[in-house]
């Protein structure tokens, strides 16, 4: 079975009302403009978004929250554009995935940073959607966080539970405070 139709058939298991043909255009877009990237492991890099789409479903997301999780890294990590998205679905599955982009404006890595939070918890608390898709977005990175050399694993791990966690305790999403807490302290203690 095809990673495609795993988180299809999942979706379509979890919630008969999801937009299943939506879903699945989503799922090729993003198959399309990723096509010949890989995640840092070697992985195509598709098997992320997938990933966190698959998240968003058993977190019982709605449909354009999971259409957002497929195409959350497009306009970071392609040459996909909010307009191409607001175009092939709709203005709202465009802002959601505008909120979760990182700011990568400036050479300064932390401004981009501190920006990309500012606009996430702004973002956020006028559509909790955007939290859920960091969060899973994050838990899918921590959960593949191996590859990574030690400072950056710390690094990453103690951001995790600076930003990350809170923002789970906030939304009152204990599985994920719990999973991410567990996940970064394996990379902290060490």
């Amino acid at each position: 079975m095809s990673m495609k139709t795993s988180l299809i058939e999942k979706a379509k298991k979890t919630n008969s009302n999801y937009d299943i043909a939506l879903i699945e255009k989503a799922y090729n877009f993003a198959e399309k403009v990723h096509k010949g990237q890989y995640r840092k492991g070697g992985a195509d890099y598709i098997t992320h978004p997938h990933a966190v789409a698959e998240i968003m479903v058993e977190l019982g997301a709605d449909t354009k929250s999971i259409i957002a999780a497929l195409l959350h890294d497009t306009v970071e990590d392609t040459k996909a554009t909010l307009e191409d998205i607001e175009k092939c679905f709709d203005k709202e599955i465009a802002n959601l995935v505008d909120a979760v982009t990182k700011i990568d404006k400036f050479e300064d890595k932390r401004k981009n940073k501190e920006l990309t939070h500012k606009k996430i918890l702004e973002m956020g608390n006028k559509d909790q959607r955007v939290f859920l898709i960091k969060l899973a977005d994050r838990l899918h990175n921590m959960q593949s966080l191996d590859v990574f050399k030690e400072e950056k694993r710390k690094r990453i791990a103690k951001e995790t539970l600076e930003f990350y966690v809170p923002i789970a305790q906030k939304i009152e999403m204990q599985n994920i405070v719990q999973e991410l807490k567990k996940l970064s302290d394996r990379y902290i203690d060490n």
